[in-house]
């Protein structure tokens, strides 16, 4: 019975340092891939940091560029403005000068036509009142006096001609200096216009920063999914280690079953051995002697004590290994416990970060959309100012050549008349 004791204590001895050699082995597997772990959590987060970091510049010089574009913008809403402010006024002045002209011919034609009128009437009474004998005289009177009189009214319609001719050529320099105006208004519209294609260049260099952005964004979030599937598996493999260390405890828990069994068998051993000296001893004092029976019973019974002890001893030394075999397990698998708790806490960060970045990223193309809007409406309002002016210069100049065609049929009638 000794003999197995002994057996199954080497044994069970054997197999737990085989035990705690695969253990070892385990850990030291897993922190390996801890470590790669670790390593690759700190290069994403260098990657994450250089992108946050590219993102906060391309956001400042988009909000550079968006400033920029409004002060531009209200700039050419107000001298929008203003252009047709004084165009608006241009317009009234023309056309109150142009009422006055009409009213100026129309007072001189009517007048004209009431003098004719007068003087047929009175050459006419003229002739039918006069003697005979002095018609040649009234008729050479009632001539030079027509006659006179044309003069006259010949002389206040050159008059009102020469009038009209100034005020015509007022007009003209007035409206030559309002296309000047207009050309030179043209010519700034052309200059915004100018500058809103370079804004529109800025805009699309802009968003061909962002598309590389959101591209690199695009590789790293790919880099980070990769990253959290390898942090899947080494959790699974944590899982694993878990698991084996569960395993590991119900082997120690049988490991102290059987060391227990061991112990009760050790201790069945010793009470036989002690029963089996004291028979001893009681037959040899018995036939021999008191003194004989003390110096003969000291071998046999000293010799069982001694295997007593010795098997004692090596149970205890065998309990002692074990139950340190038993700590260090746990307290390996205590720190397998902090080390995945705290891979995990690490994949929840990464992934709050992943998220932030998409995030950012949909932030920045929403704002690249919204200024490529604007740039948009911008060149729009350029394009209806533009058409604008283009369609008032041509209306002028219209009105203008209609004012000089009907100035000049004017005076051929008067000079003809």
């Amino acid at each position: 019975m000794l003999y197995d004791l002994r057996a199954k204590l080497s044994e069970v001895s054997s197999a737990a340092k085989k035990r705690q050699a695969d253990a070892a082995a385990r850990e030291a597997s897993l922190e390996e891939s801890l470590q790669l772990a670790q390593q690759r959590l700190a290069e994403e987060k260098h990657r994450a940091a250089k992108s946050l970091e590219d993102q906060s510049r391309s956001r400042a010089a988009l909000a550079t560029e968006q400033a920029a574009l409004a002060s531009t913008s209200a700039a050419k809403e107000a001298a929008l403005e203003r252009c047709l402010i004084d165009e608006r006024k241009q317009r009234m002045r023309a056309e109150d000068r142009e009422q006055a002209e009409r009213a100026a011919r129309a007072h001189a034609e009517a007048e004209l036509a009431h003098a004719v009128e007068r003087g047929r009437a009175e050459m006419k009474a003229r002739l039918l009142e006069a003697q005979p004998l002095n018609a040649a005289a009234a008729r050479e009177q009632a001539a030079e006096t027509a006659r006179a009189a044309v003069d006259v009214e010949l002389v206040e319609v050159r008059t009102a001609l020469r009038l009209e001719t100034s005020k015509l050529i007022e007009a003209r320099t007035m409206l030559e200096s309002t296309a000047a105006e207009l050309k030179g208004r043209l010519s700034a519209l052309e200059t915004a216009a100018t500058r809103g294609e370079l804004l529109a260049e800025r805009l699309a260099e802009a968003e061909a920063r962002l598309a590389e952005n959101a591209a690199a964004l695009h590789a790293r979030h790919a880099d980070v999914d990769e990253m959290g599937r390898e942090l899947t598996d080494t959790n699974a493999k944590l899982v694993a280690a878990v698991q084996s260390a569960a395993d590991a405890q119900r082997e120690r828990s049988a490991i102290q079953e059987k060391l227990d069994t061991a112990l009760l068998e050790a201790a069945e051993a010793r009470h036989a051995v002690a029963t089996l000296v004291l028979r001893e001893v009681s037959v040899v004092s018995g036939a021999a002697g008191r003194s004989n029976g003390r110096s003969g019973g000291s071998y046999p019974g000293g010799s069982a004590q001694e295997e007593a002890d010795g098997q004692r001893l090596r149970a205890a030394l065998v309990r002692q290994e074990a139950e340190r075999e038993m700590a260090a397990a746990l307290e390996r698998e205590g720190k397998l416990k902090e080390r995945v708790q705290a891979v995990l806490g690490e994949t929840v960060l990464l992934k709050g970060e992943r998220d932030l970045a998409r995030a950012e990223a949909a932030e920045a193309k929403r704002r690249a959309a919204e200024l490529e809007q604007l740039a948009a409406e911008e060149r729009m309002h350029a394009a209806k100012a533009q058409y604008s002016l283009s369609t008032r210069e041509a209306e002028l100049q219209a009105a203008r050549e209609q004012a000089e065609n009907s100035a000049a049929a004017r005076v051929v009638e008067a000079v003809a008349t």
